[in-house]
């Protein structure tokens, strides 16, 4: 039987991303992002806007971005 993978965890490998290179890009722990990506925790709208552009997903990042707060 095959793993799946989660879908941040993929996009993060598919950019070719550490998990600890991806966290610290986008200002969170790794343990952090490693609860996220497996779906044990969530990501404020901010937090997610900063991970939507360390992955390079700028659509998402687009739709976000008048919901995050003022950097």
């Amino acid at each position: 039987m095959r793993t799946r993978i989660p879908p941040l965890r993929a996009v993060r490998i598919a950019q070719g991303l550490s998990l600890r290179e991806a966290a610290k890009q986008a200002g969170m722990t790794a343990a952090h992002l490693s609860r996220v990506e497996r779906g044990e925790k969530q990501l404020s709208v901010d937090a997610l806007g900063r991970l939507a552009e360390v992955l390079g997903l700028r659509d998402l990042a687009r739709l976000l971005a008048p919901y995050r707060a003022a950097s």
